[in-house]
């Protein structure tokens, strides 16, 4: 309990950034959500082949491959530059203390 306690502040600013990041991805989901339906339903040819390629491409993909490409793929490729990226985001416990590399934090 003493961790907890003595990490309270880390803690709190981790659920912060948490929170802030889900409001985040829920305002940007739903416009991205309603602009692709109004693609969908449009009598535009052009828009509704853009929603119908979004949904069948990206919507089918599973959802670790997405994360993969765009953890590994897109810093490899040059499109976004990742400083300090995490080697491995396992973490396990042992003896009340982190072993191997942590979550959030590079490896050397």
């Amino acid at each position: 309990m003493r961790v907890v306690t003595d990490n309270l502040g880390f803690l709190l600013g981790g659920l912060l950034i948490t929170l802030e990041l889900t409001a985040i991805g829920f305002v940007g989901a739903l416009l991205l959500g309603t602009v692709l339906a109004v693609f969908r339903v449009s009598p535009i040819p052009p828009l509704r082949v853009a929603g119908a390629v979004y949904v069948e491409v990206l919507r089918n993909m599973p959802l670790l491959s997405l994360l993969i490409l765009m953890v590994f793929g897109l810093p490899v490729e040059g499109a976004v530059e990742l400083r300090d990226r995490p080697r491995a985001v396992s973490v396990s416990w042992g003896h009340e203390r982190l072993v191997g590399c942590r979550a959030l934090e590079p490896c050397h």
